[in-house]
């Protein structure tokens, strides 16, 4: 983490969060992470106050 740095998004790729789903198939995991599961508006919201 860079100091001061604000994170808005972030995404757990260890193989724990999606094997039970995925087994090894990172590529759709994290496809339907971004597609499916990332409330794209709050990201956006959280970027906005970064920026501040």
């Amino acid at each position: 983490m860079v100091h001061g740095a604000k994170p808005i998004l972030g995404c757990d790729v260890w193989e724990h969060s999606y094997y039970i789903d995925y087994r090894n198939q990172r590529p759709d995991y994290l496809k339907a992470f971004l597609d499916h599961l990332v409330n794209w508006d709050y990201v956006a919201e959280r970027y906005e106050a970064a920026m501040k």
